[in-house]
């Protein structure tokens, strides 16, 4: 289920209009949520990262910006900074330098208004991802103060070299490891080795959301407490967080965000009832 907004209208240094739809993933502990992730996908659902990669490689540093200034700026709008949570932010370490990196993903916070410090980076630990952009980025993170997030973790060496090398605040199980993981002792044993490794490390493993009650049953009796929330579909008519969609003719720099002055003050709630349709 998902909390969204309208799509708005991104162009990268190429002057090609993007679109990009912007939601909020909510994760739980018990029933308190202790953030939201931000969804950004392209025109039509498809997923952020296709739209990256077919741009040229000079280019995906600028939509990789884009994505976060939005995303931060939406969850301003959302009410998100009035709560409590934090925000993880999925960034692509290999899209630029991670100093140029850092330093724009800083300063869309900044320019947003969203408190750097409740903000979490998350980059990815797919085995196809290219380790050494990712270590160097997490290892500046470290030196900044900025907290970390691991997602796509699995039992291989990508992942577990990362885990090595740093200790991101939170981690986030790969799907594969915890689908049908009621059924499967040896998924059960490689999510109960990693769930060890990392509170040796201090590091929040997370569970991605479960699609049937035995899934989620299994992952308890693990000992996995954090969860990512179902998705909150709010239809078109009933959105209560509903930015108008931004001229296409301006820079986005130089666009205002045209916003509504309502907020949202039922995320909890909302995110909670989508986790126990989810158990029903």
């Amino acid at each position: 289920m998902l909390i969204a907004a309208q799509p708005v209208s991104s162009t990268p240094a190429s002057s090609v209009i993007v679109e990009l739809s912007i939601a909020f993933q909510p994760m739980l502990h018990g029933e308190r949520i202790f953030a939201f992730r931000a969804e950004v996908t392209g025109p039509g659902g498809r997923a952020f990262e296709a739209v990256l990669g077919a741009l040229a490689p000079e280019k995906r540093h600028a939509l990789d910006c884009r994505r976060a200034a939005l995303a931060l700026r939406q969850a301003i709008a959302a009410g998100i900074v009035q709560s409590d949570a934090l925000l993880l932010l999925p960034v692509n370490a290999a899209s630029a330098t991670p100093e140029a990196l850092i330093a724009d993903l800083l300063a869309a916070a900044r320019d947003s208004g969203f408190p750097a410090d409740r903000l979490v980076l998350e980059i990815s630990a797919d085995e196809r991802g290219n380790l050494a952009p990712a270590t160097r980025f997490a290892e500046l993170c470290a030196e900044a103060g900025i907290s970390i997030a691991l997602s796509s973790f699995a039992s291989g060496p990508v992942g577990l070299n990362l885990l090595a090398k740093f200790a991101p605040r939170f981690v986030t199980l790969d799907r594969s490891l915890v689908r049908n993981i009621d059924r499967s002792e040896s998924l059960r044993l490689i999510v109960d080795g990693a769930l060890r490794l990392a509170r040796r490390r201090g590091v929040v493993m997370v569970a991605p959301l479960t699609e049937t009650r035995g899934e989620l049953a299994a992952l308890l009796r693990i000992g996995v407490e954090h969860l990512q929330g179902g998705w909150i579909n709010v239809e078109p008519a009933q959105r209560r967080i509903a930015p108008r969609r931004e001229p296409r003719t301006l820079p986005l720099g130089t666009q205002r965000d045209l916003l509504t002055h309502r907020r949202q003050p039922n995320l909890a709630q909302d995110a909670i009832a989508a986790l126990r349709s989810v158990l029903a």
